[in-house]
């Protein structure tokens, strides 16, 4: 028993909720229909408790959406209760027009706006002009369809008071409006975990909910559907709200372009169909429509659907064209082996890959020893911007997804937009804009980043093979190789000091060079260091005497050059030959010459040399 209440405890909140939600909607299904909403107030009630809660809980970026959704079931349901006062004082089943219309008026504006700023968060287009004339494309069909159904017969209707019919038809206006934005919702980008899907069902829910209660008023057959719908829609509500994916719901995704299916193009041909259908229906007396409502939305209709085909031919020529100059300046960047010319085509490149009217200047930024550094700049008035670019390189770095989306900032009543063109070091390319830059912007300046980065990373290799290459000649040469500081310390010395003199050369960085030199070569040694940093010779070679840690001597030849200037170097280089063996044996040639020497001038007897 113990472990059974321990396995009910441990299921997830969101998995109690919809199990709580479904028994409630069967017990609402069950029971008589007159006890329908003292059962569901309660507990719509308790929904609106615990959304609030949760919300509370909830951080800033991912709050505001849900807190216009929770605002628009308050204002409902506040509204419910003022209508059943309103009954109770008019002694009317259903009053219509009441003060209840305002604040469900009001609940429904929430809800439209708590369906926009999900949008945002999520796709962060939500002035995406292509998939808006979707939307308003699926709600026209919607709305010809249910004008044609039953509300033409309903507003026309002069039996039913102005005032009721009005307040119906602005309902099913507000309902049209929230389709749209939640086709616009479905229709964008972003991640689709398990909540997506679950406050999908609740808004669909909702709206089914509104039409059918809408369809009793114009009919007069009462369902007590809307009733039946309010618990389902709480339910997948608050699951939505406590299931763990609900935050990555707001999460921005990478922009991408979205595909033309066939589904897209089976749309624009269904909702192109639907006016001349039911004007068919109309000429042929099948159904009684009014022709002036069917030919008018047949233009509507037409015209939405030849700008939405307009819009698709010049995005897909504006992709043609940014994808010619990508390419261009892909190939230019391929023969680049200098970096200063690569950020320098990167930013000339950005009016070449967006709408070069919304381009007021580019700059690439390297950020070195925690600083920003201008690297390349189009337009004036970037030196002073660093700090601001500092302090959203942090945020860049902050975000893990930096290099797969554009980071939009606002500085001064000016757009920036940044791109991450490489993470090591953090190199960005910022834009200023004067527009605000759309979808196709956006991936333009992403792949111009990634083209700067991929061009960027291939100097550096070959910098690299060729900086290992040259370590792995001095690392196996048998010469030393030594480099010293601004102090004569030395700040590299080569793997060959080991097997020359015996000493480990991890023991000898920062020491004076002195310490390997014999006494007696000090002051050569000295002179030629103050002849060479003086600037009278950049180069000379000297034979001077190092000690090994036996405390032997040991000849060497030593070349000394100034490579102060040298970026790479950045010291004077030491560059120390042992020629002990060289001097021994010049040594014995001078002996075995003296000797001989002797020999013939103190000799009586005839020598010759032939």
């Amino acid at each position: 028993g113990g472990a059974a209440d321990v396995q009910t405890v441990g299921l997830p909140a969101w998995k109690r909720i919809l199990l709580a939600g479904s028994a409630a909607s069967l017990i609402l299904v069950l029971v008589d229909p007159t006890t329908r909403h003292a059962i569901a107030q309660p507990l719509i009630l308790v929904g609106l408790v615990i959304s609030w809660i949760r919300i509370r809980r909830m951080q800033p970026p991912h709050k505001r959406a849900w807190q216009y959704f929770a605002a628009g079931g308050t204002l409902m349901f506040i509204g419910g209760a003022v209508r059943v006062v309103h009954a109770t004082i008019a002694h009317v089943d259903r009053p219509l027009p009441s003060p209840a219309d305002a604040l469900y008026y009001a609940g429904y504006v929430a809800f439209i706006l708590g369906a926009l700023e999900l949008l945002r968060r999520r796709s962060d287009a939500a002035r995406d002009i292509d998939a808006w004339l979707d939307a308003l494309i699926v709600v026209g069909a919607i709305g010809i369809c249910a004008w044609a159904v039953g509300l033409e017969a309903y507003a026309l209707d002069d039996s039913i008071a102005l005032g009721e019919r009005v307040v119906n038809l602005g309902y099913s206006a507000l309902a049209l409006t929230l389709i749209a934005v939640s086709a616009r919702l479905v229709h964008a980008p972003g991640n689709r975990p398990a909540s997506y899907y679950f406050i999908g069902v609740s808004m669909a829910l909702f709206v089914t909910s509104d039409l059918l209660t809408t369809a009793e008023y114009v009919t007069g057959v009462e369902l007590g559907f809307g009733i039946i719908l309010t618990v389902p829609i709480w339910s997948f509500f608050l699951a939505t709200l406590y299931h763990p994916t609900m935050e990555s719901l707001t999460d921005t995704p990478p922009d991408h372009e979205p595909r033309l299916g066939v589904g897209r193009f089976v749309l624009l041909g269904v909702a192109q169909l639907i006016p001349p259908v039911f004007l068919a229906l109309q000429v042929t007396k099948v159904a009684a429509l009014s022709r002036t409502f069917l030919v008018t939305a047949a233009f509507i209709m037409t015209a939405i659907v030849l700008a939405r085909l307009t819009l698709l031919i010049r995005s897909r020529d504006s992709l043609l064209d940014r994808g010619e100059a990508l390419r261009d300046i892909a190939e230019r960047l391929s023969v680049e082996a200098d970096l200063s010319e690569i950020y320098g085509l990167g930013v000339k490149g950005v009016r070449s890959v967006c709408d070069a009217g919304k381009v007021a200047g580019a700059a690439v930024v390297e950020q070195r020893d925690a600083r920003m550094h201008l690297m390349a700049t189009e337009g004036p008035g970037w030196s002073v911007m660093l700090d601001a670019i500092g302090t959203w390189a942090g945020d860049v770095q902050s975000e893990s997804s930096g290099s797969t989306s554009i980071q939009m900032h606002f500085l001064e009543g000016t757009r920036y937009a940044v791109a991450v063109v490489q993470e090591q070091p953090l190199t960005l390319l910022v834009v200023r804009t004067c527009k605000l830059l759309d979808r196709h912007d956006r991936q333009a300046l992403l792949a111009l980043a990634r083209e700067v980065g991929f061009a960027h990373r291939g100097v550096r290799l070959i910098e690299q093979r060729a900086q290992r290459r040259y370590e792995a000649l001095v690392e196996n040469s048998s010469d030393i190789v030594v480099v010293l500081d601004d102090g004569m310390r030395m700040a590299y010395i080569s793997p060959a000091v080991r097997p020359a003199l015996g000493v480990d050369p991890r023991s000898l960085f920062g020491e004076n060079f002195s310490v390997l030199v014999d006494d007696t070569s000090h002051l050569s040694l000295a002179e030629s260091i103050e002849t060479i940093t003086s600037g009278h010779n950049e180069e000379l070679t000297r034979e001077l005497q190092l000690i090994d840690t036996s405390g032997s001597l040991k000849w060497f030849e030593v070349h000394i050059a100034d490579r102060r200037g040298d970026p790479d170097i950045g010291g004077i280089a030491i560059n120390a030959r042992d020629i002990s063996e060289r001097r021994s044996a010049d040594e014995a040639l001078r002996q075995n010459e003296a000797r001989f020497k002797a020999l013939v001038q103190h000799s009586s007897d005839l020598v010759a040399v032939l």
